[in-house]
Protein backbone atom coordinates (compact mmCIF):
# COMPACT_ATOMS: atom_id res chain seq x y z
CA UNK A 1 0.00 0.00 0.00
CA UNK A 2 1.55 3.61 -0.86
CA UNK A 3 2.31 5.84 1.89
CA UNK A 4 2.00 9.67 1.45
CA UNK A 5 4.17 12.17 3.50
CA UNK A 6 2.99 15.44 4.35
CA UNK A 7 5.80 16.33 6.83
CA UNK A 8 6.15 20.06 5.63
CA UNK A 9 5.45 22.72 8.33
CA UNK A 10 1.48 24.08 8.27
CA UNK A 11 1.49 26.77 6.18
CA UNK A 12 0.31 30.09 6.75
CA UNK A 13 -3.37 30.96 4.69
CA UNK A 14 -5.41 33.73 4.09
CA UNK A 15 -9.21 33.59 3.43
CA UNK A 16 -10.95 35.49 1.69
CA UNK A 17 -14.43 36.20 2.64
CA UNK A 18 -16.76 38.79 0.37
CA UNK A 19 -20.02 39.61 1.43
CA UNK A 20 -22.35 41.81 -0.88
CA UNK A 21 -21.29 43.55 -4.01
CA UNK A 22 -19.15 46.28 -3.84
CA UNK A 23 -21.85 48.74 -4.98
CA UNK A 24 -23.90 47.73 -2.11
CA UNK A 25 -20.74 48.20 0.55
CA UNK A 26 -19.73 51.31 -1.46
CA UNK A 27 -23.16 52.52 -0.68
CA UNK A 28 -23.06 51.69 2.97
CA UNK A 29 -19.53 53.61 3.74
CA UNK A 30 -20.87 56.60 1.90
CA UNK A 31 -24.11 56.60 3.59
CA UNK A 32 -22.35 56.38 6.70
CA UNK A 33 -20.02 59.08 5.77
CA UNK A 34 -22.69 61.83 5.28
CA UNK A 35 -24.27 61.34 7.99
CA UNK A 36 -27.92 59.70 6.62
CA UNK A 37 -29.13 57.03 8.87
CA UNK A 38 -32.16 56.21 7.15
CA UNK A 39 -29.84 55.12 3.79
CA UNK A 40 -27.54 53.68 6.29
CA UNK A 41 -29.42 51.45 8.02
CA UNK A 42 -31.45 50.81 4.14
CA UNK A 43 -28.31 49.73 2.81
CA UNK A 44 -26.84 47.75 5.24
CA UNK A 45 -30.33 45.60 5.36
CA UNK A 46 -29.82 44.93 1.55
CA UNK A 47 -26.20 44.00 2.44
CA UNK A 48 -27.22 41.79 4.83
CA UNK A 49 -30.08 40.48 3.18
CA UNK A 50 -27.41 39.58 0.10
CA UNK A 51 -26.00 36.01 -0.30
CA UNK A 52 -22.87 35.68 1.23
CA UNK A 53 -20.36 34.69 -1.45
CA UNK A 54 -17.30 32.97 0.15
CA UNK A 55 -13.85 32.12 -0.64
CA UNK A 56 -10.92 30.28 0.79
CA UNK A 57 -7.71 29.41 -0.07
CA UNK A 58 -7.00 25.81 0.55
CA UNK A 59 -4.15 24.27 1.73
CA UNK A 60 -1.24 23.41 0.02
CA UNK A 61 -1.32 19.62 -1.83
CA UNK A 62 -4.63 17.27 -2.36
CA UNK A 63 -4.51 15.99 1.39
CA UNK A 64 -8.05 17.82 1.86
CA UNK A 65 -11.00 15.85 1.04
CA UNK A 66 -13.57 17.72 -0.99
CA UNK A 67 -15.94 16.30 1.30
CA UNK A 68 -14.24 18.12 4.45
CA UNK A 69 -13.63 21.26 2.11
CA UNK A 70 -17.22 21.57 1.42
CA UNK A 71 -18.00 20.77 5.01
CA UNK A 72 -15.68 24.11 6.28
CA UNK A 73 -17.46 25.73 3.61
CA UNK A 74 -20.61 25.52 4.89
CA UNK A 75 -19.49 26.13 8.89
CA UNK A 76 -17.80 29.78 7.62
CA UNK A 77 -20.90 30.94 5.62
CA UNK A 78 -23.52 29.78 8.69
CA UNK A 79 -21.35 32.11 11.33
CA UNK A 80 -21.29 34.63 9.08
CA UNK A 81 -25.04 34.14 8.00
CA UNK A 82 -26.41 33.86 12.01
CA UNK A 83 -25.47 37.50 12.48
CA UNK A 84 -28.26 40.02 11.27
CA UNK A 85 -24.99 42.15 9.54
CA UNK A 86 -22.10 39.29 8.45
CA UNK A 87 -19.17 42.25 7.95
CA UNK A 88 -19.90 43.19 11.78
CA UNK A 89 -17.03 43.09 14.31
CA UNK A 90 -19.60 40.09 16.28
CA UNK A 91 -20.16 38.20 13.05
CA UNK A 92 -16.31 38.04 12.06
CA UNK A 93 -15.87 37.52 15.63
CA UNK A 94 -17.70 34.37 15.51
CA UNK A 95 -16.85 33.57 12.26
CA UNK A 96 -12.96 32.90 13.75
CA UNK A 97 -14.28 30.67 17.18
CA UNK A 98 -16.08 28.46 14.06
CA UNK A 99 -12.92 28.50 12.08
CA UNK A 100 -11.00 27.58 15.00
CA UNK A 101 -13.51 25.09 16.43
CA UNK A 102 -13.17 22.58 13.66
CA UNK A 103 -9.79 21.64 14.76
CA UNK A 104 -7.99 22.18 11.91
CA UNK A 105 -6.15 25.34 12.34
CA UNK A 106 -3.08 26.09 15.12
CA UNK A 107 -4.09 29.80 15.31
CA UNK A 108 -7.27 32.22 13.16
CA UNK A 109 -6.59 35.64 13.21
CA UNK A 110 -6.20 38.72 12.64
CA UNK A 111 -10.10 39.15 11.16
CA UNK A 112 -9.73 42.05 8.54
CA UNK A 113 -12.64 43.74 6.82
CA UNK A 114 -11.23 45.68 3.61
CA UNK A 115 -12.95 48.48 1.51
CA UNK A 116 -15.45 46.45 -1.21
CA UNK A 117 -17.19 43.58 1.35
CA UNK A 118 -13.92 41.80 1.61
CA UNK A 119 -13.11 40.21 4.69
CA UNK A 120 -9.40 38.89 4.87
CA UNK A 121 -8.57 35.91 7.65
CA UNK A 122 -5.25 34.91 8.21
CA UNK A 123 -4.99 31.40 9.24
CA UNK A 124 -2.33 28.18 10.22
CA UNK A 125 -3.27 25.13 9.22
CA UNK A 126 -2.75 21.79 10.85
CA UNK A 127 -0.86 19.27 8.26
CA UNK A 128 -1.86 15.80 9.01
CA UNK A 129 1.70 13.39 9.24
CA UNK A 130 0.34 10.10 10.14
CA UNK A 131 -2.89 8.02 11.70
CA UNK A 132 -3.27 6.24 15.23
CA UNK A 133 -4.92 3.09 14.93
CA UNK A 134 -7.40 2.34 17.82
CA UNK A 135 -9.18 -0.77 17.29
CA UNK A 136 -10.46 -0.75 14.15
CA UNK A 137 -10.57 2.97 13.56
CA UNK A 138 -7.61 5.32 12.09
CA UNK A 139 -7.62 8.79 13.78
CA UNK A 140 -5.62 11.15 11.59
CA UNK A 141 -2.96 13.56 13.61
CA UNK A 142 -0.70 16.30 13.18
CA UNK A 143 3.07 16.60 13.83
CA UNK A 144 2.50 17.80 17.15
CA UNK A 145 0.16 14.97 18.05
CA UNK A 146 -2.89 17.08 17.49
CA UNK A 147 -6.17 14.88 16.33
CA UNK A 148 -7.70 16.37 13.21
CA UNK A 149 -11.23 15.81 11.84
CA UNK A 150 -11.15 12.72 9.84
CA UNK A 151 -11.06 9.50 10.71
CA UNK A 152 -10.83 6.34 8.50
CA UNK A 153 -11.18 2.56 8.44
CA UNK A 154 -7.84 1.47 9.36
CA UNK A 155 -5.33 0.14 7.19
CA UNK A 156 -7.35 2.55 4.41
CA UNK A 157 -5.98 6.12 4.02
CA UNK A 158 -2.81 6.47 2.26
CA UNK A 159 -0.44 7.63 5.75
CA UNK A 160 2.00 5.61 7.88
CA UNK A 161 0.26 4.38 10.76
CA UNK A 162 1.09 4.52 14.87
CA UNK A 163 0.44 1.24 16.25
CA UNK A 164 0.09 0.29 20.33
CA UNK A 165 -0.57 3.56 21.88
CA UNK A 166 -0.93 3.61 25.55
CA UNK A 167 -3.18 6.26 26.21
CA UNK A 168 -7.16 7.06 24.71
CA UNK A 169 -7.37 9.69 22.59
CA UNK A 170 -8.70 13.61 23.93
CA UNK A 171 -12.17 13.75 24.44
CA UNK A 172 -15.01 16.26 24.59
CA UNK A 173 -18.04 14.51 26.32
CA UNK A 174 -18.57 11.80 24.73
CA UNK A 175 -16.31 12.83 21.13
CA UNK A 176 -13.15 12.89 20.00
CA UNK A 177 -12.20 16.43 20.99
CA UNK A 178 -10.80 17.72 17.28
CA UNK A 179 -7.80 19.87 17.62
CA UNK A 180 -6.94 17.94 20.86
CA UNK A 181 -3.33 17.03 21.75
CA UNK A 182 -3.63 13.37 22.24
CA UNK A 183 -1.45 12.53 25.38
CA UNK A 184 1.58 10.11 26.16
CA UNK A 185 4.99 10.10 25.12
CA UNK A 186 4.65 7.33 22.71
CA UNK A 187 2.91 8.68 20.25
CA UNK A 188 5.60 11.57 20.45
CA UNK A 189 8.29 9.07 20.15
CA UNK A 190 6.67 7.43 17.45
CA UNK A 191 6.30 10.94 15.68
CA UNK A 192 9.58 11.82 16.05
CA UNK A 193 10.81 8.59 14.24
CA UNK A 194 8.54 9.10 10.91
CA UNK A 195 10.06 12.02 10.60
CA UNK A 196 13.55 11.24 11.26
CA UNK A 197 12.99 8.52 8.17
CA UNK A 198 11.20 10.87 6.35
CA UNK A 199 14.08 11.84 4.61
CA UNK A 200 15.61 8.19 3.27
CA UNK A 201 14.95 6.58 0.41
CA UNK A 202 13.65 3.75 2.17
CA UNK A 203 10.67 6.01 3.57
CA UNK A 204 8.27 4.11 1.22
CA UNK A 205 8.77 0.71 2.45
CA UNK A 206 7.79 2.19 6.61
CA UNK A 207 3.99 1.05 7.05
CA UNK A 208 3.63 1.72 10.44
CA UNK A 209 5.40 2.09 13.87
CA UNK A 210 4.66 -0.25 16.56
CA UNK A 211 4.55 2.17 20.09
CA UNK A 212 3.04 -0.91 22.41
CA UNK A 213 6.37 -1.24 24.30
CA UNK A 214 7.27 2.28 24.48
CA UNK A 215 5.66 2.49 27.68
CA UNK A 216 7.32 0.11 29.63
CA UNK A 217 10.48 -1.02 27.53
CA UNK A 218 11.34 2.19 25.36
CA UNK A 219 11.20 0.17 22.30
CA UNK A 220 9.43 1.72 18.83
CA UNK A 221 9.21 -1.09 15.87
CA UNK A 222 9.20 -0.44 12.51
CA UNK A 223 6.31 -2.22 10.78
CA UNK A 224 7.39 -2.49 6.78
CA UNK A 225 5.00 -2.76 3.87
CA UNK A 226 5.84 -6.34 3.45
CA UNK A 227 5.08 -7.02 7.36
CA UNK A 228 8.60 -7.36 8.35
CA UNK A 229 9.35 -5.63 11.30
CA UNK A 230 12.50 -3.93 12.77
CA UNK A 231 13.63 -2.84 16.20
CA UNK A 232 14.67 0.42 16.27
CA UNK A 233 14.83 0.65 19.76
CA UNK A 234 14.35 4.12 21.77
CA UNK A 235 13.31 7.45 20.49
CA UNK A 236 15.71 9.56 18.01
CA UNK A 237 15.81 12.00 21.51
CA UNK A 238 16.73 8.89 23.68
CA UNK A 239 19.96 8.14 25.20
CA UNK A 240 19.60 4.42 26.11
CA UNK A 241 22.42 2.58 27.68
CA UNK A 242 23.56 -0.23 25.14
CA UNK A 243 22.05 1.62 22.05
CA UNK A 244 23.38 3.05 18.87
CA UNK A 245 22.67 6.12 17.83
CA UNK A 246 20.10 7.09 15.87
CA UNK A 247 22.11 8.05 13.11
CA UNK A 248 23.79 4.82 13.50
CA UNK A 249 20.30 3.08 13.22
CA UNK A 250 19.50 4.87 10.14
CA UNK A 251 23.14 3.69 8.51
CA UNK A 252 22.30 0.23 9.60
CA UNK A 253 18.61 0.36 8.08
CA UNK A 254 20.69 2.03 4.59
CA UNK A 255 22.82 -1.19 4.40
CA UNK A 256 20.20 -3.44 4.48
CA UNK A 257 17.73 -2.01 2.01
CA UNK A 258 21.26 -1.44 -0.01
CA UNK A 259 21.74 -5.05 0.06
CA UNK A 260 18.31 -6.65 0.38
CA UNK A 261 16.35 -4.10 -1.36
CA UNK A 262 14.06 -3.57 1.89
CA UNK A 263 15.03 -2.70 5.31
CA UNK A 264 13.96 -5.82 6.89
CA UNK A 265 15.36 -7.97 5.02
CA UNK A 266 13.11 -9.47 2.76
CA UNK A 267 10.47 -9.99 5.26
CA UNK A 268 12.92 -10.95 8.43
CA UNK A 269 12.89 -9.81 12.09
CA UNK A 270 15.88 -7.53 12.59
CA UNK A 271 17.16 -5.61 15.20
CA UNK A 272 18.92 -2.65 14.46
CA UNK A 273 19.66 -0.77 18.25
CA UNK A 274 21.80 -2.79 19.88
CA UNK A 275 25.83 -2.82 19.49
CA UNK A 276 25.44 -5.44 16.62
CA UNK A 277 23.05 -5.35 13.36
CA UNK A 278 21.22 -8.30 14.02
CA UNK A 279 18.74 -10.75 11.66
CA UNK A 280 17.40 -13.31 12.18
CA UNK A 281 16.94 -15.74 8.96
CA UNK A 282 15.46 -18.60 10.64
CA UNK A 283 11.77 -17.03 10.41
CA UNK A 284 9.57 -13.97 8.98
CA UNK A 285 7.50 -11.68 11.07
CA UNK A 286 3.80 -10.74 11.14
CA UNK A 287 3.02 -7.57 12.09
CA UNK A 288 0.06 -7.61 14.55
Amino acid sequence: MARKRTDAPAPTRRILLIAGSSAVALGLAAATLLGLPRLAASTQARLAASPTRLSLAWPDGNWLPQSERDRLMAIAVSALDAQPDPLRPAALARLGRALDDTGWFDRVGPIRRLPGGAVTVEAAWRVPVAVVRRDATDYLVSRDARVLPIAYPAGSSAYQAILGVHREPPLSGSQIAAGGLWPGDDIRAALDLLLLASSRPWRSQLAAVDASDYHDRRRLVLVTTTHGRAVWGGAPADSLPGEVSAIEKLRRLDALHARFGQIDAKHRLVEIGGPMLLVDNSATAEAP
